[in-house]
């Protein structure tokens, strides 16, 4: 019975999907050096797997307007579970780069109060 009643009382972090959405008009361009972290179930358009070290793979795909990927999942919090190292974003009119860890933090969807918003979605705009 003590037992029981200490599974009870065990919290579990919840557990957040991550997602990148394209808000854009345009197909773009994303090429992102992942971690071991990524993983997607998602078909991605143009797929090419650039090479890189050991557990840092660069790859290249292509998103379609009004699309979104789920690349990897998160307990309790982001930081520990990034699925980027970079996160390069092309399109037929401008560029989006973002070179480490703090960079692409900063391009999650927010709540008001300034916190990462769960699930958490990079939205590219």
């Amino acid at each position: 019975m003590a037992i029981l009643k200490g599974l009870l009382l065990t919290s579990c972090d919840p557990t957040y999907k991550i997602l990148i959405s394209n808000n854009k008009a345009d197909t773009v361009t994303v090429v992102t050096e992942t971690t071991s972290h990524f993983s997607t179930d998602d078909q991605l358009i143009g797929y090419k797997d650039l090479g890189g070290p050991y557990d840092h793979t660069i790859i290249k795909f292509k998103m379609a307007p009004g699309t979104s990927i789920e690349c990897g999942m998160a307990i309790a919090g982001i930081q520990d579970e990034m699925p980027f190292n970079t996160f390069k974003v092309y399109s037929n009119k401008d560029s989006l780069v973002a070179n480490t860890q703090d960079q692409i933090l900063d391009l999650f969807e927010k709540t008001f109060w300034g916190n990462l918003e769960t699930p958490y979605q990079l939205t590219i705009k």
